[in-house]
């Protein structure tokens, strides 16, 4: 039986690796990595069950019902939440796009339930090794970074089907903002792991690399998460941190703008020929992006009043957002888009527009929201209140659980749902992060225990205190 455990517990922590790193070319960039990430999931959520009752000694299945009956209190809010995908998806107008998504981003009602059910497998096994995540730390960075030098790691397996072209790092994941917040989500885990003790190096080490991966993307929403979290941690842990918060600051803004100083060393590899792709930033003080978003949660915010109880079905905002978008709103959301001139002729109808060239040519083009870029307003106009309340009830529920565990310390098991909770404020669920995240909150949530945790203060325990098997690393 002990050696069950241990085949579920190496399974869990080498899956978030490989879901991490996945790589799998498609016919084209946006959806590369996405499907087998889909197949993989539920083939661990088909698999893992079988594995785990193999582990319980006479295990039966008429002893399922007890078992479920045995289960955190979130479990219950989980199950009523994924029930209610279900009449969302069948009284949407378009339930083909609520069940599976768009081809580009399938992040229907499906991946809602595979990604729960992921959440419920993690949260409820046995306590997961922390060698999978690490090791998904180390690699994505590093891919990362030397994707920001120039060079294409991974080219000789996408260019096969279609070369990553993007300038911007992308890594595994297609796209910068997706990997922003995946590499966000990373960069907090050190914070929650070592729980203080950040004099020790092997926190210097996977916080730096985090954050200057992090900082490679230059994406302004992972940017404030990254931020917004740090200071709440200092603020409510400054007592017990005092100069450590200075190590804190002093690493992440270091790392972060490590892009700037790798410029250069782009620019050297160019001249010499090593590198074609110039490593571009993003203007940081470009607001048209949150001009765009405000507009985009306009629409989402008049759809969810438009079928409050059940919503559109998850994923459907690219059909119908400019019905619910004042005709000059939507103009101007386009104009902006398109970089237009205020006097530049431009002639729109739904989804499409057509708009002169300066050289007098019409250009035509389609703008494809496939989300509010916001995950909340997603999940209102998509599952309506009912999905809304669900969800807050499930939330509230594994907070609460997750307190009870965690006791004082629950602020360094919050970390991570934090950063990535603000991330979504502004961006949307997606395959990859997402499928990480639900996977990183079910391992919190599992190895949330307040005698994990070094601090220097009276109720401090030394490292040689703490079990081999409950170390941090």
């Amino acid at each position: 039986m002990k050696n069950n455990v241990a085949l579920e517990q190496n399974l869990l922590s080498i899956f978030v690796f490989l879901y991490g790193i996945l790589l799998w070319p498609f016919e084209n960039a946006a959806t590369i990595f996405v499907v087998p990430r889909l197949i993989i999931l539920g083939l661990f959520i088909a698999i893992l069950p079988v594995v785990r009752m193999a582990s319980q000694k006479d295990a039966r299945l008429l002893d399922l019902p007890k078992a479920l009956l045995g289960q955190p209190r979130y479990v219950f809010f989980l199950l009523a939440f994924i029930a209610s995908v279900v009449p969302s998806v069948l009284l949407s107008p378009d339930p083909g796009h609520a069940w599976f998504g768009s081809q580009n981003f399938q992040t229907g009602g499906m991946f809602i339930i595979l990604a729960s059910l992921t959440f419920w497998i993690y949260s409820t096994g046995p306590k997961v090794p922390r060698f999978g995540l690490i090791s998904l730390i180390i690699v994505l960075n590093i891919i990362t970074i030397v994707e920001y030098l120039g060079f294409r790691p991974l080219d000789f397996v996408t260019s096969v089907f279609h070369p990553l072209s993007t300038s911007f790092p992308a890594a595994t994941v297609s796209h910068r903002g997706q990997l922003a917040g995946l590499l966000l989500l990373l960069a907090i885990l050190p914070l929650y792991w070592f729980k203080g003790d950040y004099t020790n190096w092997k926190f210097f080490a996977l916080f730096a690399l985090a954050v200057a991966g992090l900082g490679c993307t230059t994406n302004s929403t992972a940017l404030i998460a990254l931020a917004v979290t740090i200071c709440i941690l200092i603020f409510t842990q400054f007592k017990l941190l005092r100069w450590k918060s200075l190590i804190i600051l002093i690493i992440a803004i270091l790392s972060y703008n490590s892009y700037q100083y790798l410029k250069p060393v782009n620019n050297y590899f160019q001249n010499i020929g090593w590198v074609r792709v110039k490593s571009e930033s993003k203007d940081a003080e470009n607001t048209i992006t949150f001009s765009t978003r405000l507009l985009l949660w306009e629409a989402a915010t008049r759809m969810t009043l438009a079928r409050p109880v059940f919503g559109w079905g998850p994923q459907t905002y690219n059909q119908y957002w400019f019905t619910y978008l004042p005709k000059a709103k939507a103009d101007q959301l386009f104009r902006l888009e398109l970089g237009l001139k205020p006097g530049q002729k431009m002639v729109r109808m739904n989804d499409s527009a057509a708009y002169k060239l300066p050289n007098g040519k019409t250009q035509p083009v389609v703008l494809n929201y496939l989300s509010s870029h916001s995950g909340y307003l997603d999940l209102a106009y998509g599952q309506g209140l009912v999905g809304i309340l669900l969800f807050l009830a499930l939330a509230i529920s594994v907070l609460i659980h997750l307190y009870k565990l965690s006791g004082n310390f629950f602020i360094y098991a919050f970390l991570p749902v934090l950063a990535y909770g603000v991330y979504l404020a502004a961006w949307f669920i997606t395959v990859p992060v997402t499928g990480i995240a639900v996977i990183v909150f079910g391992m919190i949530v599992n190895n949330a225990t307040p005698k994990t945790c070094i601090i220097e203060h009276k109720s401090s325990i030394s490292l040689s205190e703490i079990p081999v098997s409950k170390r941090i690393l």
